[in-house]
């Protein structure tokens, strides 16, 4: 695993490329990793190693790990956490692209939670699910227009978080109602 995260580190997108790669740094990375054997895995043994990973499993120990990288403690204010979607370049399952939701913390990057977004579905229909995977006190959870949505904004003050999200044309009543509060009164 460490020279399939090693290979796409370096550009690398598919087991053919990263056998390549590992080829091409066999050297450097025998003298660096010092295994056992005196030789690396073929592009072949990669491909059929990456066929028996469990990705759900791996998907729980990463989501631990990260955790535990949040650089963040009881008591040391508030941590935002940005709900992002992406489209994962490259990715396809069934010939259609991959999308993601994540919950990632700003100041470490870590992602720390994700949810995957069916073809038929979007973000918002997925949200709530990630969410309910995310410990939100002490956190301040910032979205896009796309999630401003007021059972979002519920479930976050009810998970004990708080929440700053972007109000944009598309929500035009929203939009002049938090103008209205900011006017001078008359």
């Amino acid at each position: 695993m460490a020279l399939v995260a090693l290979g796409i580190l370096h550009g690398e997108r598919s087991p053919y490329g990263i056998g390549q790669w590992v080829t091409a740094h066999q050297e450097e990375l025998l003298a660096w990793l010092k295994p056992s054997r005196s030789a690396l895995p073929s592009a072949s043994t990669i491909r059929r190693a990456l066929e028996h990973i469990d990705v759900e499993r791996a998907e729980e120990q990463l989501r631990r790990f990260a955790k535990g990288q949040t650089g963040r403690h009881q008591g040391d204010g508030y941590q935002g956490l940005a709900l992002d979607g992406k489209r994962i370049r490259g990715a396809h399952k069934h010939g259609r692209p991959v999308q993601l939701l994540s919950a990632v913390c700003h100041d470490t990057g870590v992602v720390v939670a994700q949810v995957e977004v069916e073809s038929q579905k979007n973000e918002s229909d997925v949200a709530p699910a990630l969410l309910a995977q995310v410990a939100l006190q002490e956190r301040v959870v910032t979205t896009d227009a796309l999630l401003t949505q007021k059972k979002l904004c519920r479930q976050i003050v009810a998970q004990g978080g708080h929440y700053l999200m972007v109000v944009k044309d598309n929500q035009p009543q929203l939009k002049a109602d938090i103008a209205a509060l900011f006017e001078e009164p008359p």
